[in-house]
């Protein structure tokens, strides 16, 4: 009687290990959640239970407000689990873990080698799996946000969404919702930037939780009196956004002049300071030097005869010109005295006068 009764306990102790192990490992009978995951329990068609382990995520899966639907709320008992394994039926397969068709996109930085831009967006096929994460991050790209005199730019951001409702969003939506709820926030996006400028959307306050871009963002979490917000639609909320990237959108020679203007506008202005800069600087000098050569001029007997010889050379270089009147004699450049005479009796020996 003895070795039955250890037999007994030595096979109950083996079922107990194979459940919770063996079993969790190909989810049968038990499974694992890792943390800040939930799994659904299913008969059929029909969410039996809900597994979540939001263990230090600082949420809570209320069971009893809101998250589930009202018809269904009976339907549901909260999980136990033994040293992190949790029992999913002993009626396996009546009762399985669900697994479910998802895609996801994913951001990552180009490789330049490639030929790749800065970012790259990888879009993921669908894959079938068994859990639901507490949050998602998604690459979003607002394509053609327009701004102030019809300038188009393309917004890029990564969103991190939270599950609110796991039922809506697996039973109902499933592998569709990103899609649904990317455009609700391009949509955000774009109201963002409408009647704004270039300059003023490119100063804007876009970096954390609390700036006015996220907080654009968010907005859509919550029901208006126009439409109803993403948190009642689909299930998700807007938990953080990171504005990564924006690029013009240059289409018709008119739009890329316009967008070529407003870009370099001010590296022009920049550009002509320097230069007005430089035209001051290298006048000043031409004008020293020439000062100088003058008055060495003056002070040697035939100074003048080279000087004036020089500076004509220099001009005959220069000329670009297709007719070039000499006249008989040219004229002399006085440098010890100003030239007092009247215009006409300066060149009364050309063949061009005046009076």
């Amino acid at each position: 009687m003895e070795i039955i009764i250890a037999l007994s306990v030595v096979a109950t102790i083996a079922i107990l290990v194979w459940l919770l192990y063996f079993g969790a490992k190909y989810e049968k009978q038990t499974c694992y959640v890792p943390t800040g995951e939930i799994k659904f329990v299913v008969a059929g068609e029909s969410c039996r239970k809900v597994i979540p382990n939001l263990e230090g995520t600082g949420y809570h899966y209320d069971y009893n407000k809101g998250l589930i639907d009202k018809g269904e709320r009976d339907s549901f008992s909260p999980p136990h689990n033994i040293l992190g394994v949790y029992l999913v039926s002993l009626l396996y397969p009546l009762e399985e873990i669900h697994v479910y068709p998802y895609e996801w996109d994913k951001l990552r930085k180009g490789d330049p080698t490639k030929g790749e831009k800065d970012y790259v967006i990888d879009h993921h096929p669908l894959e079938y799996v068994n859990s639901l994460y507490l949050f998602y991050t998604y690459p979003i790209l607002a394509e053609e946000v327009e701004l102030e005199g019809n300038l188009k730019i393309n917004v890029l951001v990564n969103v991190t969404f939270r599950m609110v409702n796991p039922i809506l969003v697996v039973f109902v939506f499933k592998a569709k919702w990103p899609r649904l709820v990317n455009a609700t926030v391009k949509g955000a996006i774009a109201t963002f930037g409408q009647g704004k400028t270039l300059d003023a959307f490119r100063k804007e306050d876009k970096e954390g939780g609390d700036s006015a871009f996220s907080v654009a963002v968010k907005q859509i979490n919550d029901s208006t009196n126009n439409m109803p917000g993403i948190i009642k639609n689909y299930g998700v909320a807007v938990h953080a956004v990171d504005f990564v990237s924006y690029d013009l959108v240059i289409g018709s020679p008119e739009e890329q002049k316009a967008i070529t203007a407003l870009e370099i506008a001010r590296l022009e202005a920049d550009a002509d300071t320097e230069r007005a800069r430089g035209i001051t600087v290298i006048g000043g000098a031409r004008a020293n030097a020439l000062g100088a050569r003058l008055k060495i001029a003056s002070a040697h007997d035939g100074g003048t005869d080279v000087l004036q010889q020089e500076i004509f050379t220099d001009g005959l270089e220069k000329f670009k010109g297709d007719i070039l009147s000499l006249g008989g004699d040219r004229m002399p450049l006085a440098i010890t005295q100003p030239q007092n005479k009247s215009k006409t009796e300066r060149i009364q020996n050309g063949t061009h006068t005046e009076s």
